[in-house]
């Protein structure tokens, strides 16, 4: 992580505090930035209607009541179709050395368990659900911010109750995440084994199971270690060596047979996979199969 970042070593253990850099509540009818970065931990909150949100990894839409937390240095784009209306709440901070009498992150974390935890996680981002406690404090502090400026004590007050509020929501998200990661996973194996032989795109796979592509595929990687493309190839060549060992099918059949496309891109990702073209594999097979033959 950057310097920057809010799970770098001397934000738990020195002695920072979080400054307001930008702001804002507005409603926006149509927009569209690049993609880019900065300095600032970013807060966007949906209060009303919906938004696209970009990172490098992932692509979603922000609803009512959802908000991102952005990591200093993400990559990221926001973008509002002009038929959809979204209002939202903002507020950017950077970490500077501790100058006020606003407690340090530092000491934030001793002090708070949640906060503790929560600069343990170090993510790029957290795309959470409010149930109204953080747009009530993120709408107090930006119209304090509004009214009297960032040496507010109020502003203070408000960006720390911010802080622990959003290390709680993130806390319980991980819990969820934890008591029905195994269940999600389950559910989209499930969808694979029945439909590998189709052209499956990771949005057929999210409709089908009811997630958001983008949470469907972190909760994936992060209780099998390995994406679901890479699963689904991994579970389309069992399943083509199955048929190259069992039956007298055409390669370029098989290739159709497991979802695969062209003869040409499945015997490149057969032979990645298992070192043999599948040619190769067939002929080797046949000789095992003939050789145990002739010893009988």
């Amino acid at each position: 992580m950057a310097g920057d970042s809010l799970y770098a070593a001397n934000v738990r253990d020195g002695e920072l505090q979080p400054e307001v850099v930008a702001y804002y509540y507005r409603q926006w009818n149509g927009f569209s930035m690049p993609l880019h970065t900065h300095r600032a931990v970013e807060i966007m909150y949906v209060a009303d209607g919906t938004c696209a949100i970009d990172t490098e990894a992932d692509s979603f839409e922000l609803k009512r009541n959802e908000f991102i937390v952005l990591d200093a240095h993400v990559p990221h784009r926001l973008t509002v179709d002009p038929n959809r209306p979204c209002r939202m709440l903002n507020v950017e901070f950077e970490l500077v050395p501790q100058h006020t009498e606003f407690q340090s992150l530092g000491a934030l974390a001793r002090e708070t368990p949640e906060w503790s935890a929560f600069l343990q996680a170090a993510r790029p981002y957290w795309l959470l659900r409010d149930s109204n406690e953080i747009y009530v404090v993120l709408k107090n502090l930006v119209l304090e911010l509004d009214r009297h400026g960032q040496d507010s004590v109020l502003v203070q007050v408000l960006l720390t109750q911010l802080l622990i509020w959003v290390a709680r929501l993130a806390q319980e998200a991980n819990h969820h995440d934890t008591n029905h990661g195994q269940q999600y996973v389950k559910e989209v194996m499930n969808y694979i084994h029945k439909h590998y032989e189709q052209d499956l795109r990771i949005q057929d796979i999210a409709n089908a199971v009811g997630l958001h592509p983008g949470y469907m595929q972190r909760v994936f990687k992060a209780n099998t270690g390995e994406t679901i493309v890479s699963y689904m190839t991994r579970f389309r060549v069992h399943q083509a060596r199955m048929l190259l060992a069992r039956t007298d099918i055409s390669v370029a059949d098989i290739a159709d047979y497991v979802g695969m496309g062209s003869s040409q891109y499945f015997s490149t990702v057969f032979k990645k996979h298992t070192g043999q073209t599948p040619v190769d594999y067939r002929r080797s097979i046949e000789s095992i199969h003939y050789m145990r033959g002739s010893d009988k």
